[in-house]
């Protein structure tokens, strides 16, 4: 970015914020651009665009970031399913784990092949959450999403249980770990090929998808945060408001009054 505008600040805040940073980290990003752009407005150098941009206070009651509709997700997935290259097979087992199973940007980065195992004779994956040190917790993996990157590791050809899951096929970086900047990439890329190309769809968007989705075909609250391994209940009930939003379906129904 050459030339800078408020919108570029405003969408920084925004990565800054899905990546989970302290509110008070976020706050001293932005109180740095802010002094910054202060300076280079007293100097006569450039516009002050970072006057009255807000840091991390959030109304927890809201999301971020949307959901997709089951539809809209059905169409991410089947665009991302027609490929038949290694990198289209990796980006499309990439999305179907994050839309199945609710993993975070940072967990799919974590995650081994070795961490795929059993778990009370189930298939799962072992997770490495957010702030995490360790490997405690584990999602289940649904049968078609574990063949999906079966048939890429297949394709990729590893024999190395200890290595990433899923790899880059850089130049610069073939065969080594993602980077949660290249997942929120991809998943960015696969929303535009279905013309979703909107700010409020980042990568965040498969697990707020993944929960939304859940609470609305009868997953109860408790069942939701053990799933989306949210350490307390209140995280998982800020889904309410778009949940009861969902169920609301009164534009349809005066629309079909409408053309009665």
């Amino acid at each position: 970015i050459k030339h800078p505008t408020r919108e570029d600040l405003i969408t920084y805040r925004n990565y800054l914020l899905d990546k989970g940073l302290q509110a008070t980290t976020i706050a001293s990003y932005i109180n740095a651009l802010k002094q910054f752009f202060k300076w280079t407005y007293d100097k006569g150098i450039y516009n002050n665009i970072a006057d009255h941009i807000k840091g991390a206070k959030v109304n927890t009651q809201i999301h971020r970031k949307e959901a997709l509709t089951l539809e809209q997700a059905r169409e991410v997935l089947l665009e991302a399913s027609k490929g038949e290259t290694i990198e289209d097979k990796r980006n499309f087992a990439i999305l179907y784990l994050a839309f199945a199973c609710g993993l975070r940007t940072i967990e799919i980065v974590r995650a081994n092949i070795c961490d795929i195992t059993f778990k009370s004779g189930s298939v799962a994956l072992l997770i490495q959450g957010k702030g995490r040190v360790d490997k405690a917790d584990f999602v289940k993996l649904p049968y078609s999403v574990e063949k999906t990157i079966r048939e890429y590791l297949h394709l990729r050809g590893e024999n190395n249980e200890q290595a990433p899951l899923f790899t880059s096929l850089s130049d610069r970086n073939n065969g080594g770990r993602l980077t949660t900047t290249t997942i929120s990439r991809i998943i960015k890329k696969a929303f535009r090929d279905v013309g979703l190309n909107n700010a409020l769809f980042t990568a965040h968007s498969t697990r707020h998808t993944f929960i939304t989705l859940f609470l609305l075909n009868g997953g109860t609250l408790e069942e939701a945060r053990q799933i989306a391994r949210h350490n307390s209940i209140n995280t998982t009930m800020i889904y309410n408001h778009a949940i009861d939003r969902a169920k609301n379906n009164g534009e349809q129904t005066l629309a079909d009054l409408l053309i009665k």
